[in-house]
């Protein structure tokens, strides 16, 4: 599976003396130890962990594939339970649906009826990281999931992941992040993280990111500032080949009552990024404050 595939692509790169000329080698291994601590992407390949639903009405198959009979179905945030350890299996089925490929897990728990379930669930269908945060500032957290986006793939460059952030089970907001490629074949680890009183204090920025380490090997990342009602992009770039996909400035309120307008700096200590902000005065324009970004071609 993918952190056994990566661990013997590092090895092997090193191995053959050219690690400076891949785009991953020495310099990559603290962060590559770094980012399989918090990534959450072994955890899905091991028996017994929890994984969550990634759609609406998805449904839960009596064998690996759609054209057996359906299960149940279950709603956005359930959780289920793998109930094989990949990391170990002979045979693991695969599928391709919209143009995305990606296995067949293994499942058991209940629906939304309380019923007891067992079946297979298209790994397309669940959340590849996650985590909790209060997103709306009522002293409860939103459960915030990066997933596959459900559009069909149209060509190979045309690859969209999407971050969904729920409320009490309901869908408060979600968001394309073009380009991250979080299927399975794209054998890479996925991490989602939230970074507290960044840029300021009272703040947080989100990350949404992921390492591949094989032929294509690299770092990609994408940070959004939660402006209480969106995510904004900030920056989004592939950090082995230092292309930058976009750089933006985005306003907030400091602790202080002053308006900064922040933009992406540089990468700082524990690869968290750091940010320069400056105070703007009340006599700056929204053409100012806020520009609008040209769109960003990617080859991909």
């Amino acid at each position: 599976m993918r952190t056994l595939l990566m661990t013997f692509a590092l090895i092997s790169v090193q191995s053959l003396g050219y690690s400076q000329e891949r785009l991953i080698g020495a310099d990559y291994n603290a962060y590559y130890d770094w980012f399989n601590k918090y990534s959450q992407t072994a955890k899905q390949y091991e028996k017994g962990s929890t994984l969550y639903v990634f759609g609406h009405e998805i449904k839960i198959y009596q064998g690996p594939c759609e054209d057996a009979k359906v299960v149940t179905h279950l709603e956005m945030g359930q959780t289920v339970k793998n109930l094989v350890d990949y990391t170990e299996a002979m045979h693991v089925p695969e599928d391709e649906i919209n143009g995305y490929g990606d296995i067949w897990y293994q499942v058991g728990g209940r629906d939304g009826n309380g019923k007891r379930f067992s079946g297979y669930l298209w790994g397309g269908h669940i959340a590849k990281a996650w985590a909790y945060h209060d997103f709306t500032g009522d002293q409860r957290k939103e459960l915030v999931m990066l997933g596959l986006s459900p559009a069909p793939k149209r060509n190979v460059s045309d690859i969209k992941a999407e971050i969904r952030i729920l409320q009490n089970g309901s869908l408060l907001y979600q968001k394309i992040v073009p380009g991250l490629c979080v299927f399975e074949d794209c054998g890479s680890n996925v991490l989602l993280r939230m970074i507290p009183n960044a840029p300021v204090a009272g703040s947080f920025m989100l990350e949404a990111s992921t390492m591949t380490v094989s032929c294509f090997a690299g770092i990609e990342k994408a940070y959004y500032n939660w402006d209480g009602q969106r995510l904004n992009l900030a920056y989004h770039a592939e950090y082995t080949t230092k292309h930058q996909f976009a750089n933006q400035p985005f306003q907030l309120e400091a602790p202080n009552g002053s308006v900064q307008i922040c933009r992406y700096s540089q990468e700082g200590n524990n690869f968290t990024p750091e940010w320069s902000c400056k105070e703007i005065t009340p006599e700056a324009t929204p053409q100012q404050v806020r520009p609008k970004a040209a769109p960003v071609a990617r080859a991909r």
